[in-house]
C-alpha cells in the first residue's frame, strides 16, 4: 500500500512574504517526494499578490512567486495535515486555534531544523519517513508548543536589506528543512 502523500502548510502573517517564499523552495526541493504544500496566512487580507519586497527578494533566490495569491488559514483546515511550520509563536498558536492543528504537528522554522538537526547529523545516510521525523521531533521538543520558540520576525515596512535579509534566512532555513526531511516517505 502506497502512503498518503505528506501534506505541509506553511503559516505567516498575511502570506504575503515568508510563507511564499518557504513554500516555493520546498517545493523546488522536495519536488520528487510524494509531499504536497501549501501556505497560509493567519490574517485575512483577501487574495493579494506577495509583498513587492517578497518579489524582489524571490528573483535573487530564482524563486517564482508572481502567480501567488494570499490566503488565510480556514477554521479546522490543519486538522488533518501533517506539518505546520509557521515563523512566530503567534503563527503556531493560530494553527491549533483556528486551524485545529495537532501541536505535536507545529513548529516555527528555525525550531524545526534546529531538532530535526539534532536527530539527523550532517551526511547521515539514515532513512525514516517524514511521518516518523515529525513524531520524533515533537517528543524531543514536548508534545505542546513551548512559550518561547525561535522566531523569524515579519519584515513587513522594514528597510528593503531587512527584508532580503529575512528572505535569504527563510529561503536557507527551508532549503535545510528539505533536506532534513528529503528522505521515504
Amino acid at each position: 500500500m502506497i502512503a498518503p502523500r505528506f501534506q505541509v502548510v506553511v503559516l505567516c502573517t498575511a502570506n504575503r512574504f515568508r510563507s511564499p517564499i518557504a513554500a516555493s523552495v520546498l517545493r523546488r526541493e522536495l519536488d520528487s517526494q510524494p509531499v504536497e504544500i501549501t501556505s497560509r496566512g493567519v490574517l485575512d487580507v483577501g487574495p493579494l499578490p506577495p509583498l513587492v519586497d517578497a518579489l524582489r527578494a524571490a528573483t535573487e533566490l530564482d524563486l517564482q512567486l508572481a502567480n501567488h495569491r494570499a490566503r488565510s488559514v480556514a477554521t479546522g483546515e490543519l486538522a488533518d495535515k501533517d506539518l505546520v511550520v509557521g515563523f512566530e509563536r503567534a503563527h503556531l498558536v493560530a494553527a491549533t486555534d483556528r486551524g485545529r492543528a495537532r501541536p505535536s504537528v507545529v513548529f516555527t522554522l528555525p525550531e524545526l531544523v534546529d531538532l530535526l538537526g539534532r536527530l539527523k547529523p550532517p551526511g547521515s545516510k539514515s532513512r525514516a519517513s517524514m511521518r516518523t521525523l515529525i513524531a520524533v521531533a515533537a517528543k524531543l521538543r514536548g508534545e505542546s508548543i513551548p512559550e518561547a520558540v525561535p522566531e523569524i520576525n515579519d519584515p513587513i515596512g522594514k528597510a528593503p536589506s531587512v527584508c532580503d535579509a529575512t528572505a535569504a534566512r527563510v529561503a536557507e532555513l527551508a532549503a535545510k528543512l528539505a533536506h532534513l526531511l528529503g528522505t521515504t516517505v
